[in-house]
């Protein structure tokens, strides 16, 4: 399962880079969150279509503990993670 995970992000990191954003319907996504924005805010903003993981994904230098499951990004469903500051508890990325 965890190699299956890391393959799933680095392809949505890879599919979500770029000029594959202009084209790929992942504008709506941007153009409703901002960054340094909480989990709650996220949940909020994307209702029902928004999942609080049980247990957060650790990324590193963020950690993700929402997600929206079933994103058509480019024509492809995809996962997306709102990865957020260990820190501050902010978006960082998505």
């Amino acid at each position: 399962m965890t190699r299956f995970l890391h393959l799933a992000v680095g392809i949505a990191g890879l599919v979500l880079a770029g000029t594959v954003r202009a084209a790929s319907g992942i504008e709506e996504i941007w153009h409703r969150t901002y960054w340094g924005e909480s989990s709650e805010g996220l949940l909020q903003q994307f209702g029902v279509a928004a999942t609080r993981l049980p247990n957060a994904f650790d990324f590193g230098d963020s950690y993700a503990d929402v997600v929206l499951p079933r994103q058509l990004v480019g024509g492809v469903a995809m996962m997306v993670f709102f990865q957020m500051n260990k820190a501050t508890h902010g978006l960082k990325r998505i």
